[in-house]
């Protein structure tokens, strides 16, 4: 049976790690280069300021909030992920997302 990317959605992951896996899979597809998030991505994009936020001031549990941020919106962020590909979503987000995520679980 073939996967696509956006599988991991489907079935949310049960456990921390898995969301982890399942975010930084999503996020190492290629993006366009230059695009930007619609109006209707404000809810994402704040929350994960929020998340962004709570990681800077709270190193020891970045990965308790990256977890409840993908655990809440890892079926929007596929979304994003998709459509950045094609050069409409939000690719600098999208890479500050991806690179809070490597830094966190490295």
């Amino acid at each position: 049976m073939h996967h696509t990317a956006t599988e991991p959605t489907r079935l949310q992951p049960h456990d921390r790690a898995g969301r982890l896996h399942a975010g930084l899979t999503l996020l190492r597809q290629e993006r366009a280069p230059i695009a930007d998030y619609q109006p209707a991505d404000a809810p994402f994009v704040e929350a994960w300021r929020e998340t962004r936020d709570r990681c800077a001031n709270d190193h020891e549990r970045a990965l308790d909030h990256l977890d409840r941020f993908l655990h809440a919106h890892l079926g929007d962020l596929a979304d994003l992920v998709r459509r950045a590909r094609d050069g409409r979503g939000p690719t600098p987000l999208l890479d500050q997302i991806e690179r809070a995520l490597r830094t966190a679980v490295a």
